[in-house]
């Protein structure tokens, strides 16, 4: 009887979690419509929905992990305060876009790291990534992954750019640039020590 209960809080939250990703489809297919009102609507739903499953240990698969299905829809939500212009939306759109970042990142962190961001969400909210990423990291990571963390950068890099933060910019830059390259790296040769990239120039 306990394994079925198991089975039935293992479909529950399988069908919650396939709830959420629809209605951040068509916040995606709003937003290209042109229609943000309405695709914000349906992002803020299925954020949500998707927060409400972090603490649910039974959807836990690196494919459909709450905390990457939260990275792409609070990338969304930032792509959509990029569209709407103006300083108050640059704020938001970099405070989404970090968060993107960290829950993109937050299965490869260790559990002391994953503790402090848990604590310091709102710290630096518009200052570039703060997160360092290693040769071990990249590697276990899939190409789909390392792609949306590399756009993430670039996004908060061209934001820099435009207010005119260029020191910041070119740093953020560095990082999309050297994740890339780590990425291409682990193809090549898996053998390397892990190097540790910052913000240092």
């Amino acid at each position: 009887d306990d394994d079925d209960d198991d089975d039935d809080d293992d479909d529950s939250s399988e069908y919650k979690l396939m709830i959420a990703q629809v209605m951040h489809c068509l916040g995606a297919v709003n937003a290209r419509c042109g229609e943000y009102d309405e695709a914000f609507r349906w992002y803020e739903e299925s954020l949500k929905r998707k927060r409400e499953l972090l603490t649910d240990a039974t959807v836990s698969t690196a494919a459909n992990c709450p905390h990457y299905e939260m990275g792409k829809t609070l990338n969304g939500m930032a792509a959509l305060e990029v569209m709407s212009g103006g300083i108050v939306q640059w704020e938001k759109a970099m405070t989404l876009f970090r968060e993107a970042e960290r829950h993109y990142l937050y299965e490869y962190q260790s559990k002391d790291q994953q503790s402090h961001d848990d604590e310091a969400d709102n710290v630096l909210a518009t200052s570039p990534s703060k997160y360092s990423i290693t040769k071990e990291n990249v590697e276990k990571m899939t190409p789909h992954r390392a792609q949306l963390i590399i756009n993430v950068r670039s996004n908060m890099g061209e934001l820099l750019r435009q207010r005119g933060r260029y020191d910041e910019a070119v740093g953020t830059f560095r990082l999309a640039l050297d994740l890339a390259q780590l990425d291409v790296a682990r193809k090549v040769n898996n053998n390397s020590e892990p190097a540790v990239l910052t913000n240092d120039p």
